[in-house]
């Protein structure tokens, strides 16, 4: 599977990408929101994986480009550091498949 990465943090991405690759997934780590976007236009993943709290373009907002121009066949998931429940109400309402708090999903993935 192609996973798009969307993390800021680099010791957080580095530990998605490794998760992700000894699983057999191909994965491609993005920054900034925007350099998301670029990609998505040009190229095609299977799934993203987005920080809610990345900088420059939101997360909320990407999801939401890529609901208006891709549609609802990209699943996609979102990362934050909330288990606020109306936090989660509004990812799911602007098109997330899922949401995942970081702080528990954490502890799952190895250290770089």
């Amino acid at each position: 599977m192609r996973i798009a990465v969307l993390e800021a943090d680099p010791t957080r991405a580095v530990g998605i990408e490794q998760t992700l690759r000894l699983s057999g997934h191909h994965c491609t780590r993005y920054i900034h929101g925007r350099s998301l976007l670029q990609a998505l236009r040009g190229g095609a993943f299977d799934m993203l994986l987005m920080d809610g709290d990345a900088p420059g373009i939101s997360a909320l907002d990407v999801l939401s480009w890529v609901r208006r121009t891709l549609g609802q066949e990209l699943p996609v998931m979102l990362l934050g550091d909330s288990n606020d429940d109306a936090q989660i109400a509004a990812c799911l309402a602007e098109g997330a498949d899922a949401t995942c708090a970081n702080r528990s999903a954490r502890r799952s993935w190895p250290r770089a």
